[in-house]
Protein backbone atom coordinates (compact mmCIF):
# COMPACT_ATOMS: atom_id res chain seq x y z
CA UNK A 1 0.00 0.00 0.00
CA UNK A 2 2.80 2.40 0.53
CA UNK A 3 4.74 1.60 -2.49
CA UNK A 4 1.83 2.68 -4.51
CA UNK A 5 0.81 6.06 -2.60
CA UNK A 6 4.96 6.66 -3.01
CA UNK A 7 4.58 5.73 -6.94
CA UNK A 8 1.35 8.03 -7.07
CA UNK A 9 2.89 10.66 -5.32
CA UNK A 10 5.91 10.83 -7.32
CA UNK A 11 3.94 10.58 -10.19
CA UNK A 12 2.19 13.31 -9.30
CA UNK A 13 5.10 15.67 -8.34
CA UNK A 14 6.66 14.70 -12.06
CA UNK A 15 3.88 15.79 -13.97
CA UNK A 16 3.37 19.08 -11.58
CA UNK A 17 7.07 19.61 -12.81
CA UNK A 18 6.35 19.44 -16.31
CA UNK A 19 3.76 21.21 -16.51
CA UNK A 20 4.87 24.59 -14.69
CA UNK A 21 8.74 24.27 -15.40
CA UNK A 22 8.63 26.95 -17.74
CA UNK A 23 6.65 29.13 -15.96
CA UNK A 24 8.76 31.75 -13.39
CA UNK A 25 6.90 31.77 -10.09
CA UNK A 26 8.88 34.80 -8.55
CA UNK A 27 7.18 38.10 -7.81
CA UNK A 28 7.18 40.17 -10.87
CA UNK A 29 7.90 44.05 -9.99
CA UNK A 30 5.64 46.90 -10.81
CA UNK A 31 7.02 50.42 -11.27
CA UNK A 32 6.26 52.86 -8.42
CA UNK A 33 2.75 54.98 -8.17
CA UNK A 34 1.35 52.75 -10.78
CA UNK A 35 -1.39 51.85 -8.65
CA UNK A 36 -2.64 53.37 -5.47
CA UNK A 37 -5.32 52.05 -2.97
CA UNK A 38 -8.23 53.65 -1.10
CA UNK A 39 -7.79 53.90 2.51
CA UNK A 40 -11.73 53.97 3.23
CA UNK A 41 -13.36 51.00 1.25
CA UNK A 42 -9.52 49.38 0.24
CA UNK A 43 -10.38 49.59 -3.70
CA UNK A 44 -7.79 49.19 -5.90
CA UNK A 45 -7.30 51.54 -8.80
CA UNK A 46 -4.64 52.85 -11.25
CA UNK A 47 -3.10 56.25 -10.55
CA UNK A 48 -4.96 57.04 -14.46
CA UNK A 49 -8.16 55.96 -13.32
CA UNK A 50 -7.75 58.37 -9.83
CA UNK A 51 -6.88 61.17 -12.01
CA UNK A 52 -10.11 60.63 -14.69
CA UNK A 53 -12.28 60.66 -11.79
CA UNK A 54 -10.52 63.94 -10.41
CA UNK A 55 -8.77 62.07 -7.45
CA UNK A 56 -12.20 60.56 -6.11
CA UNK A 57 -12.82 57.25 -5.18
CA UNK A 58 -14.80 56.01 -8.10
CA UNK A 59 -16.10 53.11 -5.67
CA UNK A 60 -16.91 55.08 -2.74
CA UNK A 61 -16.85 58.71 -3.06
CA UNK A 62 -13.30 59.34 -0.74
CA UNK A 63 -11.47 62.30 -1.55
CA UNK A 64 -7.62 61.70 -2.07
CA UNK A 65 -5.39 63.98 -1.16
CA UNK A 66 -3.59 65.90 -3.64
CA UNK A 67 -0.53 68.29 -4.61
CA UNK A 68 -1.08 71.61 -5.62
CA UNK A 69 0.01 70.88 -9.17
CA UNK A 70 -2.98 68.52 -9.35
CA UNK A 71 -5.41 70.83 -8.34
CA UNK A 72 -4.44 73.88 -10.32
CA UNK A 73 -4.61 71.16 -13.61
CA UNK A 74 -8.21 70.69 -12.27
CA UNK A 75 -9.42 74.35 -11.55
CA UNK A 76 -7.60 75.68 -14.75
CA UNK A 77 -8.15 74.51 -18.37
CA UNK A 78 -4.83 73.62 -20.09
CA UNK A 79 -3.17 76.19 -17.53
CA UNK A 80 -5.02 78.94 -19.37
CA UNK A 81 -5.91 81.82 -16.92
CA UNK A 82 -6.65 85.36 -16.84
CA UNK A 83 -5.03 87.60 -13.81
CA UNK A 84 -7.48 89.73 -12.68
CA UNK A 85 -6.03 93.49 -10.96
CA UNK A 86 -2.75 93.04 -12.70
CA UNK A 87 -2.30 96.79 -12.42
CA UNK A 88 -2.81 97.96 -8.81
CA UNK A 89 0.26 96.65 -7.03
CA UNK A 90 -0.07 94.49 -3.66
CA UNK A 91 0.05 96.36 -0.49
CA UNK A 92 2.23 94.62 2.57
CA UNK A 93 0.93 95.69 5.78
CA UNK A 94 2.95 96.91 8.56
CA UNK A 95 4.47 93.64 10.95
CA UNK A 96 2.77 91.15 8.92
CA UNK A 97 5.62 90.48 6.97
Amino acid sequence: MKRKERRNKNQLVQTHQKRYQYQDFRKKETPEGLWTKCPECNYICTVSELRDHLFVCPKCGYHHRIGSSEYYDILFDDRQFTELFEKYPQRRLPGIY
